[in-house]
């Protein structure tokens, strides 16, 4: 029963990014138009019709979690068979006081996530603002390309950014329909557990190599059903998230919940700018574990020696970065030229860093001996972005990583800022990936120490300006 269940619906999540894709291939197309203010106004045909394939999927997802929902509670009533479910009391419904109420409500009846018609409501809300905000995007993007052909971009050159873009929105539609799926499924099965009286749900994560810290750290624990931090915990709780939530019954089950399955005081907390309700916000950093390659580095090389400290650069082009950088000027074309031509070849510092737990532990996974709490530079970096948080496709090298730095900053479209970061100064580059990161990150952002002529980091990113704001510059400095 289960199998056919699930295999439905991966069928019915197969059918919808389907048709997303077909919509995305009739919307993502060079207008029929030749004017500036036909470009302007030109609305295409099919536009709404993404709310519409959402919502639709989300309103079937949902149905499908309660009926999963009502088939596992039947089964735990068969299996135990110690009363009818008209007999059957919870034993743990807790209350809490709300802050506008001197009343003490229980909070599984002031839910209303629990109410079919409640959730649908809020489901159908959610997926047309989401549809809403994407096809705006699409549209925009479209008429940009549109634009750039009117002032002179060869008609070859304009098709390619249309199939580019039309490439990045099918990752993007894959990621959604995902998430959706686990968010519409999982509140449809919280619907039948609150119907059927399930006292406690235990958290269940598909463990393999692809499974987030999230949800790794939540795997196995118990928490009541009335436990206000549910919908804190109830998954999605990242991009591309498998998890569900399995029903328990106290009085059937007593021998699950123990004081360690009780404890959430170790979980790991949500990707940042991920929201509570498992909405997809505009930027969020997961971290994930992904399969351990077997080539990423030769046998002969898994003792990292110890490399001394980069001594200060003496090349020319650096010399001229920290140059135009404390003269408070703008690169000429030729010096931006001269600097993209010395990206090519930039690498990583040698020398070791210290290296965060996480990433030491997949280190050692993929056999590579670390110096105490120390690894290379150019290892952490790629361990950190490419294979933990899979900014990078699955069994991305050190090399492929290390070689997408170097094109993205000599990329002649990339756009260049310089700062002081620190009293140190740097130059970054700003190019758009060949290829979405996990949870859509599409630009990839490298920065470059000119004091030590190397590379400092380099990773993906998607709301750029919120990626900045996190750090305080000085003389910051935009060149194209």
């Amino acid at each position: 029963m289960h199998k056919r269940m699930m295999k439905d619906l991966m069928q019915r999540e197969k059918e919808t990014l389907r048709q997303l894709n077909a919509v995305l291939e009739s919307l993502i197309t060079l207008p029929p138009v030749f004017t500036y203010e036909q470009i302007v106004s030109w609305h295409p045909v099919q536009s709404g019709m993404f709310g519409k394939v959402l919502k639709e999927h989300a309103v079937e997802t949902f149905a499908h979690g309660q009926a999963t929902g009502d088939v596992l509670v039947r089964e735990l009533h068969k299996k135990y068979n110690r009363r009818k479910l008209a007999d059957w009391q919870p034993t743990h419904r807790r209350t809490i006081r709300l802050a506008d109420d001197d009343n003490e409500v229980p909070f599984w009846q002031q839910e209303d996530w629990f109410k079919p018609h409640e959730a649908i409501r809020a489901l159908e809300a959610r997926n047309l603002v989401l549809a809403g905000s994407w096809e705006s995007d699409i549209i925009t993007k479209t008429k940009q390309i549109a634009i750039q052909q009117l002032q002179g971009m060869p008609r070859k050159e304009a098709e390619k950014e249309i199939a580019e873009l039309l490439r990045v929105n099918k990752n993007r539609a894959e990621l959604i329909v995902t998430t959706e799926t686990t968010y519409a499924y999982n509140r449809g099965r919280l619907s039948s557990f609150h119907a059927n009286q399930v006292d406690y749900v235990q958290f269940s994560a598909v463990m393999d190599a692809r499974t987030s810290q999230q949800c790794r750290s939540r795997h196995g624990l118990i928490m009541s059903m009335d436990d206000p931090r549910l919908p804190l915990n109830t998954p999605p709780l990242h991009g591309r998230c498998r998890s569900i939530l399995v029903p328990i019954y106290s009085e059937y089950q007593p021998e699950l919940i123990t004081e360690k399955s009780l404890d959430w005081s170790k979980v790991k907390p949500l990707p940042k700018g991920w929201r509570p309700d498992g909405a997809l916000p505009g930027k969020r950093k997961s971290a994930e574990t992904v399969p351990v390659p077997q080539t990423f580095i030769k046998k002969e090389e898994k003792q990292v020696p110890e490399k001394p400290k980069p001594t200060e650069s003496q090349h020319p082009v650096d010399q001229l970065i920290m140059k135009v950088i404390n003269e408070k000027r703008q690169l000429t074309a030729e010096e931006i030229v001269l600097i993209q031509s010395h990206m090519k070849t930039a690498k990583f510092a040698s020398r070791l860093v210290r290296t965060k737990p996480t990433i030491l532990k997949l280190a050692a996974e993929m056999n590579i001996q670390a110096q105490g709490k120390k690894l290379p530079s150019d290892i952490v970096h790629w361990l950190k972005h490419a294979v933990y948080e899979q900014q990078w496709p699955k069994n991305t090298t050190l090399d492929d990583y290390l070689s997408d730095l170097q094109a993205a900053s000599s990329d002649q479209n990339a756009h260049i800022m310089t700062y002081i970061y620190k009293t140190e100064p740097f130059i970054a580059f700003l190019s758009l990936a060949k290829e979405a990161g996990l949870n859509g990150e599409q630009f990839i952002y490298v920065v470059y120490s000119a004091k030590y002529g190397r590379i400092t980091t380099g990773l993906k990113v998607d709301n750029v300006e919120k990626f900045l704001s996190q750090y305080t510059f000085e003389e910051f400095r935009k060149h194209r």
